[in-house]
């Protein structure tokens, strides 16, 4: 897993003739794309590079910010997410997240196997690390 801090994407944009659009831009990026952690120590949240990227070149190849601002390379499938949406332990996470902004998460899991896809019903640290690896939670 890697990030884009701030001062590498401002590198970028302070090459822009308008310094105004590049603080929109920055803007932007911030609320969507800014606040990962990999780590519990980390203390600079980082973007997401594959994100910056998308928005970086179409912003400068169509000359306006895309309506949908997120990568489609980087969509979860639909049959993912019917199936954790379908795991009986769904609404307790998704009401955690919406009430406390945070959830615990007790085991990590390093990588997601799509052979163990059975586990995103039955093991709520699976569904959590499922949800981590696609940029979904963050470490807080």
């Amino acid at each position: 897993m890697c990030g884009i801090t701030a001062n590498e994407i401002n590198v970028f944009l302070n090459q822009f003739p308008d310094q105004k659009k590049g603080r929109i831009l920055m803007d932007i990026m911030t609320k969507y794309y800014n606040g990962y952690k990999f780590t519990v120590d980390q203390k600079t949240n980082l973007y997401n590079p594959t994100l910056v990227t998308f928005f970086l070149k179409y912003v400068c190849t169509q000359g306006k910010i895309p309506l949908n601002l997120l990568d489609p390379n980087l969509n979860v499938s639909k049959a993912l997410l019917e199936i954790i949406g379908k795991s009986i332990l769904a609404l307790p996470i998704i009401t955690d997240l919406i009430v406390k902004n945070m959830i615990a998460i007790d085991n990590l899991n390093a990588n997601f196997d799509i052979d163990d896809v059975s586990k995103l019903y039955s093991q709520k640290d699976y569904i959590l690390s499922f949800m981590f690896q696609h940029g979904a939670l963050t470490h807080h």
